[in-house]
């Protein structure tokens, strides 16, 4: 286990590449013979490694050893569950991707399932990237809230029962709040904002005050589970009816457009409807506007209650996609306070985010990422 002056120094290499001991120890803070002693050890122990002379003059004019991390120690393993994709990563404290792999998801309707899904995933990606099962630091796994009908309480239940089959360090949250992590340890400009997933379903992750905000309960920004259809709602899979999840996701918009032109193409993506939208399609502006409004309904409990302004909407919409956020803006701006300037930002998703943000679950035993 690190000493937290060796994570401080592991953190600071991270954030700024190849650094000297006294480049360290300015911006540590830590004595000299502090620094010394401990970058020996991370080195011994195999956290860094030497990264050659840096093309500067130090004290006595001698130009000084960097040290930069080391790319296979710690290591860790990131598991993206979705509703139909599932992706693996190996990677590191630079979060690089050192493998990865794509498989379809099954249907999951017990614990037990899911477990023997991600066990059999794990070993079977080992095998195939022949990496030692001891040098695994640990697995972290993001997975939909009610992939399963147990809902909030699977996440402590696989990291356990996962956790004793393989007996490695398991932990477990939301997929949406690890593509935040993610989000958050990339963005060095903004310690609070909500991050907006439209997938086959809608995630949400919230950063407050530089942290990850989770809640009482791990169920903090949940809006997909606000119901918005009162009466003769679709079921959702919380077991409710007429949530938010159910008249937004990729999905349901797409049948809707389909159904609309009278089409049975199943391999539309959702980018398609955008980009009609944009286009002027009447039905296709139809169909995006109802989501806006929907969405911006569900949003403004969220912001008036944590008073954020900054939402990042992630989805696969294309070059329409900014049209589409300034149309979410537009209703938020009617629903929350007076004069209000709520800013939404469309980014296109990044799917490795996933994975690699649930690798940080375990990989912040090593550095801490929130540091800017």
């Amino acid at each position: 286990m690190l000493i937290p002056n060796e994570k401080r120094i592991l953190t600071l290499l991270a954030r700024n590449g190849r650094l000297s001991k006294r480049d360290i120890e300015r911006l540590s803070g830590l004595g000299w013979a502090t620094v010394v002693k401990l970058v020996s050890r991370l080195e011994k122990e195999g956290y860094i490694q030497r990264g050659g002379i840096l093309e500067r003059p130090s004290i006595g004019g001698v130009k000084p050893e960097s040290y930069i991390l080391s790319k296979r120690h710690p290591l860790a393993v990131g598991i993206d569950v979705e509703y139909t994709t599932t992706r693996i990563y190996l990677t590191n404290l630079m979060l690089e991707e050192l493998a990865s792999r794509q498989v379809s998801t099954p249907k999951l309707g017990t614990l037990e399932s899911a477990v023997d899904f991600l066990e059999n995933l794990y070993r079977s990606f080992g095998k195939e990237t022949l990496l030692p099962h001891e040098a695994i630091a640990g697995i972290g796994v993001g997975f939909p809230t009610w992939l399963v009908p147990s809902g909030f309480d699977t996440f402590g239940l696989i990291e356990a029962e996962l956790g004793k089959r393989l007996q490695v360090s398991v932990r477990v949250d939301n997929n949406v709040r690890a593509y935040t992590s993610f989000k958050h340890a990339s963005d060095k400009a903004n310690n609070n904002f909500i991050l907006v997933t439209i997938r086959s379903g809608i995630g949400v992750g919230i950063v407050l005050n530089g942290k990850l905000y989770r809640g009482a309960e791990g169920k903090a920004g949940e809006i997909s589970h606000f119901v918005i259809v009162r009466k003769g709602g679709e079921l959702c899979r919380c077991g409710k009816r007429g949530c938010l999840e159910t008249v937004v996701n990729q999905n349901v918009l797409v049948e809707e457009y389909l159904k609309r032109k009278g089409l049975r193409d199943t391999d539309t993506p959702m980018q398609k409807v955008f980009t009609e939208a944009s286009g002027g399609d009447c039905d296709a502006q139809e169909i995006l506007d109802g989501a806006a409004r929907n969405l911006a309904y569900a949003l403004s409990a969220l912001i008036l209650s944590i008073n954020i302004n900054r939402v990042y909407l992630a989805g696969h919409f294309g070059a329409s996609g900014q049209v589409f956020c300034q149309k979410v803006e537009e209703y938020l701006n009617e629903l929350v306070y007076p004069h209000s300037s709520i800013s939404i930002q469309y980014e296109d998703i990044v799917d490795s985010a996933f994975p690699l943000g649930a690798a940080m679950m375990i990989l912040q035993d090593f550095c801490d990422f929130s540091i800017k």
